[in-house]
């Protein structure tokens, strides 16, 4: 899979979105892509990050929070925003199917065009990285996870 392929299952995931919106590409998938001469991983995932609004980031959240309650059956701090980032990664795809109107055909071509790879959407609004409250949330598990996705991400769109 390259870019070109990245970038236009991106822009299906958001061919029903009309909101400004940012899509990067991160994780091993962005990785490999910058250092194909030097490795021979075949990444299994790919990661996406889109860029939104804060009202439309803050429904995802919520959504991600309603499903960890869910999943794991037990109380959760609904000013957390730990779930919004760590919640099972199948989750925040459903998730990401509703709000980006998703469905039907177009979740069958999405599918199709991953080639056998699983989708990890990350959403977050369009100043996290200037959000202390967001930083230190998503680097609660990870310390270096806001790092990461800022030292090998690659704009696929800006709309």
């Amino acid at each position: 899979m390259d870019l070109e392929q990245i970038k236009e299952i991106a822009e299906l995931i958001t061919s029903n979105f009309s909101n400004k919106q940012k899509a990067f590409l991160f994780g091993s998938f962005a990785h490999h892509l910058e250092n194909e001469r030097e490795t021979f991983s075949n990444p299994r995932d790919l990661d996406l990050l889109f860029e939104i609004d804060r009202e439309i980031s803050k429904k995802y959240g919520r959504s991600c929070q309603d499903q960890a309650f869910t999943i794991f059956g037990q109380p959760y701090d609904p000013f957390s925003m730990y779930w919004e980032y760590y919640s099972p990664s199948i989750k925040r795809w459903e998730i990401v199917q509703e709000l980006f109107n998703i469905s039907g055909s177009l979740v069958e071509k999405i599918i199709s065009s991953l080639d056998d790879r699983a989708i990890d959407i990350i959403i977050l609004p369009f100043d996290w990285e200037e959000d202390n409250e967001i930083l230190t949330t998503i680097n609660s598990r990870d310390p270096k996870f806001s790092q990461n996705i800022r030292g090998n991400r690659r704009l696929l769109f800006e709309k």
